[in-house]
C-alpha cells in the first residue's frame, strides 16, 4: 500500500508521513519547515507547497511557526 501511495503522491507522501509520525496523540506536530525538509528529504518549496495544499483541504492547521495540528481523520492512516 505504501508503494502505491508513494507512486501517486511522490514527495507529498513522505512529507505527510513525517508530519503524522511526529505528531502527538492529539495531533500536534512541533516541527519547523526546515526540520520537515530534512526528515522528508524534500526541498523547502516542495514542503511549503504541500503544507499550503494540506491547509487548504483542512488536513493541516497552522497554530504558530513550527506548530501544526493534523486533522483527526488524517491521523488514522499513520498511527
Amino acid at each position: 500500500m505504501e508503494a502505491i501511495l508513494r507512486a501517486f503522491l511522490g514527495k507529498k507522501y513522505d512529507i505527510m508521513k513525517v508530519l503524522a509520525q511526529n505528531a502527538s496523540e492529539n495531533g500536534i506536530c512541533l516541527l519547523t519547515i526546515a526540520q520537515v525538509c530534512e526528515l522528508a528529504k524534500a526541498s523547502k518549496p516542495t514542503v511549503i507547497a504541500c503544507f499550503k495544499e494540506l491547509e487548504s483541504k483542512g488536513v493541516l492547521k497552522r497554530l504558530s511557526n513550527g506548530c501544526y495540528e493534523i486533522a483527526k481523520n488524517f491521523r488514522i492512516f499513520y498511527t
